[in-house]
């Protein structure tokens, strides 16, 4: 009846899928500013600029709350990322 038990996201996972939404909602706004807001200007009409200006926003501020979520996940767990380091040595090719 009644849904398993799902844990609540690590703070640090939480911060980086907020970051992941704002930058999705920043991208869609470029690609509504190149394709609907200058017809839409050129006609009298401002759904599309209002849409993108509100949009744009959301996604900074989804953005900067994420990074700001992270920065605490790391100062209170005292870790500094679970994100595996970048691999520097040169591979040989076969």
């Amino acid at each position: 009846m009644y849904p398993e038990y799902v844990p609540p996201l690590d703070p640090q996972e939480a911060g980086l899928t907020m970051r992941t939404i704002g930058w999705t909602l920043l991208v869609v706004d470029v690609m509504v500013i190149a394709l609907f807001a200058p017809a839409d200007l050129g006609v009298g009409h401002f759904l599309w600029p209002t849409w993108m200006v509100l949009q744009g926003i959301a996604g900074l501020a989804f953005v900067a709350a994420g990074v700001r979520k992270e920065e605490q996940a790391t100062v209170i767990e005292g870790r500094v990322s679970t994100i595996p380091p970048r691999r520097t040595e040169v591979r040989k090719a076969a």
